[in-house]
């Protein structure tokens, strides 16, 4: 079994401006990812019950990389559209950046042997696989430039960041911590 390659930043910068390139959609912000797999890649969505009971996920894609499996509880929520639209995008990261890697790591099965190989992983491969996908997912839905231009504007702060990137609160301060990006929110409360 190889080890999943280590992969910058800046790397995975690459893949997203590639993807970019590739879709031009993925330009205009906020983006819609659930409309992105399935529209431009067609990627089938498909919400499943219990299903973060069952593999300690909101989302997982599937082996042949043709569906996202999906929380029915959190796909239902309203509230969770943001996590949601996070999940998808972190998703689509494993696509592009892991696909090679799961390919030549486990053959073809079963939804379930696919599972059980997704929650066999060392603790350090699994980790650096899924901050891969969390920084291809944030570099995606919040890109470096509109972030910065947004910055420019007066009274920007972390929920209206939120708003304007259809992100959580939670996802726009890793995003900040990732650039380190140099804010003022004014006077702590």
């Amino acid at each position: 079994m190889s080890e999943l390659p280590f992969m910058t930043l800046r790397q995975i910068q690459e893949a997203v401006d590639n993807m970019r390139e590739l879709h031009p959609v993925l330009s205009e912000i906020p983006i819609d990812c659930e409309e992105f797999a399935e529209l431009e890649l067609g990627i089938e969505i498909i919400p499943v019950k219990m299903l973060r009971e069952r593999v300690g996920a909101d989302a997982f894609i599937t082996r042949d990389f043709l569906s996202i499996l999906i929380d029915d509880d959190y796909f239902n929520d309203p509230r969770m559209r943001t996590r949601n639209n996070f999940s998808i995008a972190h998703e689509l990261g494993h696509l592009f950046l892991h696909r090679d890697y799961f390919d030549a790591q486990c053959p073809e099965g079963t939804e379930e042997e696919w599972i059980d190989f997704m929650q066999s992983m060392e603790d350090l491969e699994h980790v650096r696989l899924e901050w891969q996908a969390n920084a291809f997912a944030a570099l995606l839905l919040m890109p470096k430039a509109e972030m910065m231009r947004h910055f420019e504007k007066p009274g920007v702060s972390i929920p209206a960041l939120g708003r304007a990137f259809g992100v959580s609160t939670w996802a726009i301060s890793k995003r900040i911590e990732m650039e380190d990006f140099r804010m003022d929110f004014g006077d702590p409360i």
